[in-house]
């Protein structure tokens, strides 16, 4: 303490107004530099490469994700196999058909495997009556027919939300022109937002 002969002084003030003087001994030959202050919050720290490659070994059949398809456009996932030797995680895109699942290297695709709504927009939780979203029905063959059932999308809107029973009401423009509603989960995988599987054309169809 002998050997430092000068005090850099300031002041610290409170929202209140009030303050309270401060000292921080330093030598003179050493360089000090004030920043300014700003009422900017400090940015965000990435996440560390190590903690990432960590989440991504720990994934398991169940966990949710956003992942990259082949042809580089990000969706919300679900983990639906892993496996640990092969070091690989099986994806399914929430309100896909499996066909279009995807098997993942952790290290090699490790920038298409992404903890969730890193990429993706969390859309569910925002859902509200009045938003306009896509809505999955199963329609099974005719009578004669051996086909398997058959997906269709359809334009819908919601009705109703119950946020404590996570439920969603939405209504559906049936091609007949009725009105038909079904209560989903939120998370349902039979629920999509706009412009997810169908174009600009198909809600024409629905408001002409």
């Amino acid at each position: 303490a002998d050997a430092v002969k000068d005090t850099y002084r300031f002041e610290v003030m409170f929202k209140d107004g009030s303050a309270v003087p401060c000292g921080i001994p330093y030598p003179k030959e050493e360089d000090v530099v004030i920043m300014p202050p700003s009422d900017e919050p400090p940015p965000r720290p990435r996440p560390p490469t190590q903690g990432r490659k960590a989440w991504r070994e720990g994934l398991r059949a169940g966990d949710f994700l956003d992942a990259k398809d082949a042809d580089g456009n990000w969706y919300e996932a679900m983990a639906i196999e892993t496996h640990k030797f092969a070091r690989t995680v099986r994806v399914h895109f929430l309100g896909w058909d499996s066909k279009y699942d995807e098997t993942k290297h952790i290290d090699n695709d490790s920038m298409d495997i992404v903890p969730r709504h890193t990429k993706s927009h969390n859309w569910r939780a925002n859902i509200k009556v009045g938003n306009q979203v896509e809505m999955k029905t199963v329609e099974p063959p005719k009578a004669g027919e051996k086909s398997p059932p058959k997906k269709i999308w359809y334009p819908a809107s919601v009705v109703k939300v119950e946020e404590k029973k996570n439920l969603v009401h939405v209504c559906i423009p049936s091609i007949k022109g009725k009105h038909e509603t079904t209560v989903e989960m939120i998370c349902s995988e039979n629920i999509c937002q706009r412009g997810t599987h169908l174009t600009n054309r198909s809600w024409q169809k629905i408001t002409a």
